[in-house]
């Protein structure tokens, strides 16, 4: 061996050490990639579940509003009945206070 042939070993040593770390530096970029995409999936999963959840709740709210507004339209027509047949009792009362000798004088004591 001569002199010339020892820094071409070394050389050759160097770039093995380099290849192997640069190989150990893909293997790991290539684990984080796989562990990136197993969370990416695990994401979108649940965001589907969330919208969907969130799509239910929707149609949930909207059953609600209608029973709601269903309620307020009873209880706005049922008002409406009592106040016609306050009316009603109020002119009956009326007249027959007005008749004379249905229910004889009314007095006031």
């Amino acid at each position: 061996m001569t002199a010339g042939q020892r820094p071409d070993l070394r050389d050759v040593a160097r770039d093995d050490e380099r290849r192997k770390r640069d190989e150990a530096k893909v293997v790991a970029l290539q684990q984080q990639l796989d562990e990136l995409r197993t969370l990416l999936r695990e994401h979108t999963a649940r965001q589907g579940r969330n919208e969907e959840q969130f799509r239910s709740y929707e149609l949930a709210l909207a059953a609600q509003r209608q029973a709601l507004e269903q309620l307020r339209h009873e209880a706005s027509q049922a008002a409406q009945a009592r106040q016609l047949e306050d009316a009603r009792m109020r002119q009956q009362l009326l007249a027959s206070t007005r008749l004379p000798g249905r229910f004889g004088r009314c007095r006031r004591t």
